[in-house]
């Protein structure tokens, strides 16, 4: 970490008063590196102690007229409480087995529904559906668990920026087919390209699913809307909250097909109630979620699915089971805020 590494060197350089002991000196490198790695800035430490932010960069830079050792210790506490350093974890030993990530069978969410639901509109009438949802709210799972269930569905993974031309060349390669190239030197013009892919799936009501739809070119979708007339695949798009206006506005990126666009269901904020209790409890069966309990898992995940099975979950086994600490609304709470970091990033409809 950059920042960190030039806090120390200024700290380890700069001048002390005699007043600085050597073991004062120590501790002001120690808590500047801390403070960089925590992200807490001068002002936020000073709130935290109940000192003002002038006390706290005098301190740091040797200018305080007596002795820092007070409040050198005070700093440290309350940056270690903050990183969750006052949980007790678990010791590091190199030679012991990497601990296995919480697999929870499939859980039928709501979110896995309403993408399920525009998959079958497009699918049956041929047309464009749009799903917009907050990231981690589980709908590139949806989308995965849907290709892997069903026939002749071909997953995209949209890149920053992809073009038709790098569109094409995804779709000859997920489709699996050949490519009639008047060169062998080019592997296909766009033309060859988008006659083989249109040719393999005309008569089959495919299915496309466009993954991180809002990254791509406006050609890109000018090209699924081709393929979409001339081999009445059904086209589904899927992205983040930034895709609905591309779609709906008509001088949005996308909006040459919101003529096209069959099924667009609001735009998916957060997992619900329902689905933080259903993946809690397929990702710790052993555990009885009450309802408090599960109130404060909706609210250290910020309704995110990813945050809940990656973070949240994980971070309540190692140190809440593993431990021996009863489960409880206030220690999944600090877990998540003093430990893994996690805050509400925003408030929701």
């Amino acid at each position: 970490m950059p920042q960190a590494n030039d806090a120390i060197t200024r700290s380890a350089q700069q001048s002390y008063p005699d007043h600085y002991t050597s073991e004062d000196r120590m501790a002001v490198r120690t808590v500047t590196a801390l403070l960089t790695a925590s992200g807490l800035s001068q002002s936020e430490l000073g709130r935290m102690v109940g000192c003002s932010p002038t006390t706290v960069c005098h301190v740091l830079n040797g200018q305080l007229p007596r002795s820092p050792s007070k409040w050198l210790a005070e700093y440290k506490v309350a940056i270690d409480r903050y990183m969750g350093h006052d949980l007790e974890l678990p010791a590091w030993d190199a030679d012991s087995p990497r601990s296995e990530p919480i697999e929870a069978p499939f859980v039928e969410t709501s979110v896995f529904r309403a993408v399920a639901a525009a998959c079958y509109r497009a699918r049956r009438y041929g047309g464009f559906a749009v799903v917009a949802a907050y990231v981690g709210t589980g709908k590139t799972t949806a989308i995965q668990r849907i290709a892997a269930e069903q026939d002749d569905v071909h997953v995209i993974h949209g890149l920053p920026g992809m073009t038709h031309s790098i569109l094409l060349d995804e779709l000859v390669t997920a489709v699996g087919c050949p490519v009639k190239a008047s060169s062998s030197k080019t592997g296909g013009t766009k033309a060859e390209k988008l006659r083989a892919v249109i040719g393999a799936l005309r008569g089959k009501r495919a299915l496309i699913l466009l993954d991180e739809a809002e990254t791509c070119s406006a050609s890109t979708l000018e090209y699924l809307r081709r393929i979409r007339d001339l081999a009445e695949a059904g086209v589904v798009l899927c992205g983040t909250e930034r895709l609905m206006p591309m779609v709906r506005d008509p001088r949005g990126r996308f909006g040459q097909i919101s003529s096209r666009v069959l099924f667009w269901p609001p735009i998916i904020r957060r997992v619900s109630t329902d689905d933080i209790r259903a993946l809690a409890e397929a990702c710790m069966p052993e555990v009885a979620f009450t309802d408090p309990l599960l109130a404060a898992l909706e609210t250290a995940c910020d309704g995110s699915a990813r945050v809940l099975c990656d973070g949240v979950l994980p971070g309540l086994r190692d140190y809440g089971l593993a431990k021996g600490h009863e489960l409880t609304p206030a220690l999944v709470q600090k877990i998540a805020r003093d430990l893994l970091g996690f805050q509400p990033a925003r408030k929701r409809a």
